[in-house]
């Protein structure tokens, strides 16, 4: 039997997504975002953007919601 790894959807998530991904509250999220706000750039509006989204997993590692 062969196992597949597959990769999360890339796509634009808002703080309220990525925090239930990471299984956090907001703030959390936010202050684990902290250190890495010069890399991943602000969010515009209540979305990060795709290429935030995979800067953000690559910082903090795939989310246990998403990985399977």
């Amino acid at each position: 039997m062969k196992s597949t790894i597959s990769k999360p959807k890339i796509r634009h998530y808002s703080v309220k997504q990525l925090s239930y991904f990471y299984l956090i509250s907001k703030p959390t999220f936010h202050r684990w975002l902290e250190p890495h706000q010069q890399h991943i750039g602000e969010r515009n509006g209540n979305y990060y953007t795709s290429a935030q989204v995979e800067k953000i997993f690559l910082v903090l590692g795939i989310p246990p919601l998403l990985n399977n």
